[in-house]
């Protein structure tokens, strides 16, 4: 893709803040056929309100040519996003010497009374 999607994560697809979280990206061409991710390393970064970084390192990619990356968010990374507010995403490529945006948006954070927190 040239330009990267946007999403944001609001309402029912929000963060709660210190419990586990599992995210599963499919990504999909123009034609809505599956982008191949062979031989491609996928970095989830995220940041709280503030700019503070919350989360940066590669995404599980188990099958690579349907397309789907996973990012698993732990307790103590969710608790640090910052409460509700909008806090920054990114998913980027790499292969070869090739970097780009597949992905980029808003995570919405609620909760915070639970013991994690």
């Amino acid at each position: 893709p040239d330009m990267p999607a946007q999403y944001n994560f609001l309402g029912d697809a929000r963060i709660w803040r210190g419990n586990t979280r599992t995210i599963t990206f499919r990504f999909k061409n123009a034609d809505s056929s599956p982008v191949d991710l062979t031989g491609s390393t996928l970095e989830f970064r995220a940041v709280n309100a503030a700019g503070a970084e919350i989360v940066k390192r590669n995404m599980t990619v188990a099958a690579p040519s349907t397309g789907e990356a996973v990012i698993a968010l732990t307790a103590s990374e969710t608790a640090t996003f910052t409460e509700g507010q909008r806090n920054r995403y990114e998913v980027e490529r790499r292969i070869s010497s090739t970097e780009e945006t597949l992905i980029y948006g808003t995570i919405t954070a609620e909760g915070g009374i639970n013991t994690n927190v």
